[in-house]
């Protein structure tokens, strides 16, 4: 059964986020993908506006660099590219989907390994270069699921949804901490008045996303404000307060959708 996000992100309290919020299932998504799934070019829909595309919920169109699949292109100079919100469907993002934040001058198209170097500078007591060879020979080599996410992202959402009453979807999405694992997903259809505990998915660890669902019927016509928090294992939960700032970041406080439910008939 296709799929559609709903809601591209809700935050978690300074740190964390759910990302690819909502998801509505039944109702009609023209292209899905898993996450693992190779890069299909001629599959994108083309999007220049004027309202956004249902896929990534932008104006802008999509761009292909090498070695990446089509990406939502926010912005030319400096190159950044977006994840498409398809790939949000599973908690793993395949390399040639991955998003692109370029802030120097040249981008770079190869790279001599013999000379390239991994330097450690900054606020650390002892600056360190490591070329490739060391890191390979004087390091044990471990797997982390980790969230990897750019700190200004933008946060955006769909408009008014609709569906008719009586119908049941599925409400979906991923949410993260940076102080432990998610360990509680609450979803609410009355704008934060009561809440409803979802089903949370595979825990990868404690940097990783983490699924949850949520089955929901609406009964009667009418508007509906849905509304996702979180909650990590140090008892960390989103909150309703933004922390404005002009560079937007910080965006951490429970984001609302609003649905139409219609009659049935």
């Amino acid at each position: 059964m296709a799929e559609r996000i709903l809601s591209r992100r809700n935050l978690l309290r300074f740190f964390g986020i759910a990302t690819g919020g909502m998801a509505v299932k039944p109702c009609l998504w023209p292209y899905m993908a898993t996450a693992q799934d190779p890069p299909r070019a001629n599959t994108v829909e083309p999007s220049t506006g004027p309202e956004p595309n249902s896929r990534c919920n932008s104006v802008g169109p999509y761009f292909t660099e090498p070695q990446k699949a089509p990406l939502l292109l926010l912005t030319d100079r400096p190159v950044q590219l977006e994840t498409l919100r398809h790939y949000f469907l599973t908690p793993f993002t395949p390399n040639e989907a991955f998003y692109v934040r370029w802030h120097l001058e040249g981008i770079p198209n190869a790279v001599d390994l013999k000379e390239w170097k991994l330097r450690i500078e900054g606020d650390v007591k002892k600056p360190i270069a490591l070329s490739m060879s060391d890191l390979i020979q004087k390091f044990k080599p471990i797997s982390i699921a980790a969230v990897n996410q750019c700190s200004g992202n933008s946060r955006s959402r769909d408009g008014l949804s609709k569906i008719p009453a009586g119908m049941g979807v599925t409400l979906r999405g991923i949410a993260f901490s940076g102080f432990g694992g998610v360990v509680c997903a609450e979803v609410s259809d009355d704008g934060g008045k009561t809440w409803a505990a979802a089903t949370l998915g595979e825990d990868h660890g404690p940097y990783s996303f983490r699924a949850w669902e949520m089955p929901w019927t609406p009964k009667s016509p009418g508007r509906y404000s849905l509304a996702v928090r979180a909650t990590d294992q140090k008892n960390n939960t989103q909150p309703d307060e933004p922390v404005w700032n002009p560079g937007g970041y910080l965006w951490n406080r429970i984001e609302r959708q609003e649905m139409v439910v219609g009659n049935a008939s």
